[in-house]
């Protein structure tokens, strides 16, 4: 068989190819097999390829075989049949001609031990040629007399070159349409000690039902618990929902009740004032119009004493301003009616609309440090911000008139005074918890704040100091001349040492509580029955 070449190699003191006539193409082919690590973990195996129109069929052994000196225990023994221009397709069957021939190596170029390890014997093939002929008949013989190999080999289809991405193939599962469709374009490795496919995939397959079953019922268990969780927030929420629609129904009823009660004082009134100008024009029409014929002819001489004009005419005008006084009088009181239905409705104090904490569930707060005074927040001071419930992973959002946002690292640092803005805890894309606020100046509060402690320089003027003779004048500056120093030195030493202008303090101070200063420094001293002028002309100085 001409179109068969069989090629003995390995490596028992170094690479070597039997016979020594092989051309180029094969000898480079066999030569690249000595760094190959296909089939390393492999007791044996066997490689397919197709290159230029030829197909290989390499039989070998790598796993635990040694050179003859020991010296190097990588080392590998094959068997490589070449077929000029056809492949075979009986795949199993080759592989068993192939594994039967390698077997008579042994104990001739090869020995084996119990163990499996496999040693060279000889150094170089060309020391029992004569054996190697033997085999490469008994291989040829096989392929003419056995049908199944002789009737399997067909055309190889092109003359490209296998992928040398190798493929592997259990024994069982070779020369299926599948595998003769990798075998034309891919490397192919074939072995015995494989796994086949299917049982692999039965394996794995198995596994995934095994944990397709451990998920469904971790599924329903995390079903169940879900379940249990959110019945109970619905019930909380219905609860919550319920005790907000009688706290709207109570706010409507109570609105209603005020509207009727407005309506009814309206009514009265503008009848009590219809009535008033009732009586008004009656009275007008008593007192007509005089003519000044009339009223000459009814003027007696101013040297006949008494006139009557003169009292008719005051009468009426009297009336008059009796009347306009009325109809005053009834707009301001209903204006102050109007006034405080509105104040009832918006407290003067904007914080006194918000609710510290807002939940839809009632067991959860939100905690924010350093603690809001009066529900009011500073601008520009940075919050730490967190739920009360510290298992929970939350996400806190802040919401003012520009929109909502996302807290980073949740720490709140309001820019914006003045402001009503909210905080909100979402657990799961549900609102678990609401804190509402107000925020506030830090610069314009303090001022404030010292001007509600602290006393009106006008008001300290007039009536304590100038007791021990300090000149009012001096002392209404400085409030602090009480030692006899002179105004003029310290008035801008006195107060000031809190930072704060003596005048300026006097427009400040008192002016949060609506009074003005100016009047009330002029009241202040009056009300003991003292001028506060000649006071200060009666008091000596006191000596510095």
């Amino acid at each position: 068989m001409e179109d068969i070449k069989v090629y003995i190699h390995g490596r028992p003191n170094g690479q070597d190819i039997w016979p020594k006539d092989v051309d180029a193409i094969t000898g480079n082919y066999l030569g690249e097999i000595l760094n190959w690590t296909y089939g390393k973990s492999l007791y044996a195996c066997m490689i397919i390829d197709h290159l230029n129109g030829d197909a290989y069929y390499t039989y070998i052994h790598r796993k635990n075989v040694s050179e003859k000196d020991a010296s190097r225990q990588e080392a590998y023994c094959a068997i490589t049949l070449r077929i000029a221009h056809k492949e075979c397709q009986n795949v199993a069957t080759l592989y068993e001609l192939l594994k039967a021939a390698y077997e008579q190596l042994v104990g001739k170029a090869i020995q084996v031990d119990d163990k499996g390890y496999e040693t060279f014997l000889i150094t170089k093939f060309l020391d029992i040629e004569g054996y190697l002929l033997d085999i490469s008949k008994f291989i040829f013989t096989n392929f003419e007399s056995y049908d199944k190999l002789k009737n399997s080999l067909f055309p190889l289809q092109g003359d490209e070159n296998t992928n040398v991405q190798a493929i592997s193939y259990a024994l069982q599962e070779v020369d299926s349409p599948v595998f003769k469709k990798n075998a034309s374009q891919n490397r192919i490795l074939v072995s015995e000690y494989l796994k086949p496919k299917m049982n692999a995939l039965k394996e794995h397959l198995d596994k995934l039902k095994i944990e397709k079953e451990s998920l469904q019922t971790k599924l329903a268990n995390i079903s169940d618990q879900i379940d249990a969780q959110y019945k109970e927030k619905l019930v909380s929420k219905e609860a919550e929902i319920k005790r907000l629609n009688e706290e709207l129904q109570s706010v409507r009823k109570k609105q209603d009740e005020d509207d009727a009660r407005k309506n009814n004082f309206y009514s009265n009134n503008v009848k009590d004032i219809n009535d008033i100008i009732k009586i008004a024009r009656q009275m007008a029409g008593r007192f007509p119009e005089s003519t000044q014929e009339s009223v000459e002819k009814n003027n007696p001489s101013k040297h006949q004493g008494a006139s009557f004009a003169i009292p008719e005419v005051w009468y009426r005008r009297i009336t008059l301003v009796l009347l306009t006084l009325l109809l005053v009088c009834s707009m301001v009181l209903l204006f102050k009616i109007n006034n405080s239905g509105s104040n009832n409705a918006k407290p003067d104090n904007p914080t006194e609309q918000l609710d510290t904490v807002k939940t839809t569930d009632s067991s959860l707060t939100i905690h924010i440090a350093p603690s809001p005074v009066d529900n009011k927040l500073i601008v520009n001071t940075q919050y730490q911000l967190s739920l009360s419930d510290e298992d929970l992973e939350c996400k806190l959002y802040y919401e003012d008139n520009q929109g909502e946002y996302l807290l980073d690292n949740d720490v709140l640092c309001p820019k914006t005074p003045n402001s009503h803005i909210k905080i909100k805890a979402v657990v799961d894309n549900d609102t678990v918890a609401i804190s509402e606020f107000y925020t506030i100046d830090a610069a314009k509060n303090s001022n404030k704040g010292t001007a509600d402690k602290g006393t009106d320089a006008a008001k300290t003027t007039n009536k304590g100091t100038a007791a021990k003779g300090t000149v009012a004048a001096k002392t209404t500056k400085k409030g602090t001349a009480a030692k006899g120093t002179d105004a003029a030195k310290t008035s801008k030493k006195g107060t000031a040492a809190k930072g704060t202008d003596a005048a300026k303090a006097t427009n400040k101070g008192t002016t949060a509580k609506g009074t003005d200063a100016a009047k009330t420094s002029n009241k202040g001293t009056a009300a003991k029955g003292t001028d506060a002028t000649k006071e200060i002309e009666v008091s000596p100085q006191q000596p510095k």
